[in-house]
């Protein structure tokens, strides 16, 4: 019976039948029919990047040469590499169905490019060869010339950008995620940046292993309640985690058989989105993580006798201290710009919801300064705030009493407006917050 369950899950893993089988995403937004598309990305890459250029042509040289080899066991072998290059091309980009528009999605779609990369660059070499042949006649010398130029100037071209010697990014992101989280805390996060950074430092590093992690996409497969279960101070209420199928769970049912045990955070956000969660429970920002929280029991603000300010000040004790590398080394589709992006995220995170808090106190001025002061600092730090930072940055100085807050709010308005990407503002609004910076009340 073992044995057919473990062969059962092997070609379950081989098939990716949880992406669909052999796909690459399961998320909504998935696209397909981009084989064109992805083509033309590989071309662009290979000839711009991989290749600098002058690769494209030796490639097609080495293509013809290595068919017109004098042994016949030569030209079968020159087939066999042309065949399984083109079958992984096209079936590879059919059934990949990753966002190519989306950087990160893009930089790990490139990452299956390795396999047919070694075909090009093998056809490149038998090309060089041939090419240096009828120049140089093979002078040895010549051909280790051109080889290390070539070398040098990929190095040259690229040192830079690959030199990841002194890149902590993804160690620090684990440390952003549990340092500040409480004793013996239940942990639920979404993601894989987030559960490898932190299963690396509980694992290798013996760093907060008193923390339970949990991955959410893990526990959508069966497999995860039978191995996992009897490691971790958790119980499952069904076999699988999936709300939507009779033998599942929902995340709503698996807080409430586990809610008394532990405090739990979530990070990354929740992978379902199930209404019952978001009704009941609220999320209060805490370190880098969010603590899931049941308001008729109680929320953070009772440890400080209902004071907000307390309440801030110690929460902003818990950000994260991370000193953002420089950003120019790191290309969008990096996990470096998802780290920090993250970074980023989380102290906006903290002031939304402190800005949340003034407005439903009526607006309390010293909460609310606090607020505008606190998005001023945030906006000074970032070096290319999101448009979002400036409309709360105006709300906060709009909600202020006092005259002086005006050009405060018209200048964050007027930034929201000029940064913000086609499409996030309605007419509508446009044409309310220019009326604003011309001189009318919030």
């Amino acid at each position: 019976m073992g044995g057919h369950v473990e062969w059962e899950g092997f070609v379950h893993h081989f098939l990716r039948r949880e992406y669909g089988t052999f796909r690459l995403y399961s998320g909504d937004d998935g696209t397909s029919n981009q084989l064109a598309l992805a083509l033309w990305y590989f071309a662009n890459d290979m000839v711009s990047q991989q290749a600098l250029f002058v690769g494209g042509p030796i490639g097609l040289l080495g293509v013809v040469v290595s068919f017109k080899a004098d042994m016949r066991s030569s030209a079968a072998v020159s087939l066999l590499i042309l065949t399984m290059f083109s079958f992984y091309m096209i079936v590879f980009h059919i059934l990949a169905n990753l966002p190519l528009t989306k950087a990160l999605f893009f930089g790990i779609h490139k990452r299956f490019w390795m396999q047919p990369c070694s075909c090009v660059f093998l056809w490149i070499g038998v090309g060089l060869k041939s090419a240096l042949e009828t120049v140089g006649r093979l002078n040895n010398q010549l051909t280790m010339l051109v080889a290390t130029a070539l070398i040098a100037s990929q190095v040259g071209r690229h040192y830079r950008l690959m030199d990841m010697s002194t890149n902590t990014a993804v160690f620090d992101y684990g440390k952003m995620v549990l340092d500040h989280l409480p004793n013996n805390t239940l942990l639920v996060v979404k993601g894989d940046l987030i559960t490898n950074s932190v299963r690396y430092l509980q694992t290798c590093e013996g760093y907060r292993e008193d923390v339970v992690h949990m991955d959410q996409s893990m526990m959508t497969y069966e497999w995860y309640k039978i191995t996992q279960e009897k490691h971790l101070r958790v119980k499952f209420p069904k076999p699988v985690y999936h709300p939507y199928k009779p033998e599942g769970y929902s995340f709503f049912e698996f807080l409430k058989k586990n809610w008394k045990n532990q405090p739990t955070f979530l990070c990354g956000g929740y992978y379902h989105d199930e209404p019952k969660v978001l009704e009941k429970y609220k999320l209060w920002p805490h370190g880098f993580c969010d603590q899931i929280v049941d308001p008729k029991k109680g929320t953070p603000l009772d440890r400080f006798k209902g004071s907000s300010l307390a309440w801030y000040d110690w929460t902003k004790s818990l950000l994260p201290e991370w000193a953002p590398p420089d950003m120019r080394k790191f290309t969008d589709d990096s996990w470096e710009a998802v780290v920090y992006s993250d970074y980023w995220q989380c102290t906006h995170k903290f002031l939304f919801h402190l800005l949340e808090i003034a407005i439903s106190k009526n607006n309390d001025q010293e909460l609310m300064r606090v607020c505008a002061r606190e998005y001023d600092n945030l906006v000074l730090r970032h070096p290319n705030p999101p448009e979002y930072f400036y409309k709360n940055q105006g709300v906060s100085w709009g909600r202020v009493h006092d005259p002086a807050a005006r050009p405060k709010y018209q200048q964050a308005f007027k930034m929201y407006l000029k940064v913000a990407p086609k499409g996030v503002i309605s007419a509508e609004e446009r044409k309310n917050l220019e009326e604003i910076i011309r001189g009318g009340a919030v």
